[in-house]
């Protein structure tokens, strides 16, 4: 795994039992991702700003400091959230 590209997603699966998707961006704000779906457990980790998910039908907010756990093979969607001021 390799978390040293800029403006990129870093993928990369655990491979226990329960296989588990990990994402990493690294750069800048990440792009909005549209409607898709993971064949694995999805865990995200949010380290600066918000991302607002869509997993099937309901809205989450994920801020700095938190995570969310995606189960497989939910439908989601994801955007970065605008800067509280």
């Amino acid at each position: 795994m390799s978390i040293g590209r800029q403006n990129a997603w870093s993928y990369w699966l655990d491979h226990a039992e329960i296989i588990t998707e990990f994402g990493f961006w690294s750069g800048l704000s990440a792009p909005k991702l549209k409607r898709h779906f993971h064949a694995q457990t999805q865990v995200t980790i949010v380290l600066s700003g918000a991302r607002a998910f869509q997993i099937r039908g309901k809205h989450y907010t994920v801020f700095a400091e938190q995570g969310l756990i995606i189960p497989a093979p939910a439908i989601s969607e994801c955007r970065l959230m605008p800067p509280v001021s």
